[in-house]
């Protein structure tokens, strides 16, 4: 593989969607210590580790929803909002939607995960669902996720930042999203309601760098438009991206307000 190229974890800890923001490695794929050892060897081999995580995904089972469950994300009708845990084709685990604008939230999840990205020397981090915009009348959605990625950069400002899903509410808090459909590899494969865009690329293409999500097929060789042309995605579920001008140029707040000033 190339030097600096980044490797998506997604399924690392527990199972999927669960426990959120309980990072632990997994016991069956070799628990702290196996994490550990797989980190050190990845960067032996030139490879940087981007573990998925979770911005908004408080799980209703952890102590510490009866604690902040004041703060759960409600819509105009005051219903309580989270990931259900399932939907067509696909079951995960059910996790309620904290507001990013409280601060017991931000400063609960921004520990959590400084405190791992620490204890295991990780050069990225995957911030899933930046992409949520609800209309909660008790949070200013955009504030509030810029302020959650913020504190987070502040604390580990040469680690990359990873989003899903960008739009004008977050970009330039976040410089690397997975992108729903396949407007990075400019086709219209993926989500029906996900086509490709050159707008898109003219309105975004210039304050991050794109890749696939997760959910979507790998891109095609020669059908990736000029400034994604760093972009690889991996088989099985495995994301790789030329990384080392990302991590030089982006990986500070700074770089992003004055590229979009």
């Amino acid at each position: 593989a190339p030097e600096d190229t980044i490797l998506f974890l997604a399924g690392w800890s527990w199972t999927w969607d669960a426990r959120y923001p309980e990072y632990t490695p997994a016991e069956p794929l070799g628990g702290a210590q196996g994490f550990r050892e797989m980190v050190r060897a990845a960067k032996d081999a030139g490879y940087r580790i981007m573990p998925n995580m979770n911005a908004l995904g408080l799980d209703y089972a952890l102590p510490e929803f009866r604690r902040m469950w004041r703060h759960q994300v409600t819509d105009r009708e005051g219903n309580k909002l989270g990931w259900p845990g399932t939907f067509p084709g696909a079951a995960t685990h059910a996790f309620a939607y904290m507001r990013p604008c409280a601060r017991a939230w931000r400063e609960h999840l921004v520990k959590k995960v400084v405190e791992f990205v620490t204890e295991y020397d990780l050069d990225a981090a995957y911030l899933d669902q930046t992409l949520v915009a609800i209309d909660d009348p008790r949070c200013n959605f955009e504030n509030g996720m810029r302020r959650l990625v913020g504190e987070v950069r502040v604390q580990i400002p040469n680690v990359l930042i990873g989003g899903e899903g960008c739009h004008e509410r977050i970009v330039g808090s976040v410089p690397f999203f997975q992108m729903h459909g396949a407007p990075w590899s400019n086709t219209a494969l993926g989500l029906p309601y996900e086509k490709d865009s050159p707008i898109f690329t003219k309105l975004f293409g210039d304050y991050a760098i794109f890749c696939g999500h997760i959910s979507i097929p790998a891109s095609f060789p020669g059908r990736q438009v000029g400034f994604w042309l760093l972009v690889l995605i991996g088989t099985n579920g495995g994301l790789e991206m030329k990384a080392t001008e990302l991590f030089r140029s982006i990986t500070t707040e700074g770089e992003q307000s004055r590229r979009l000033g």
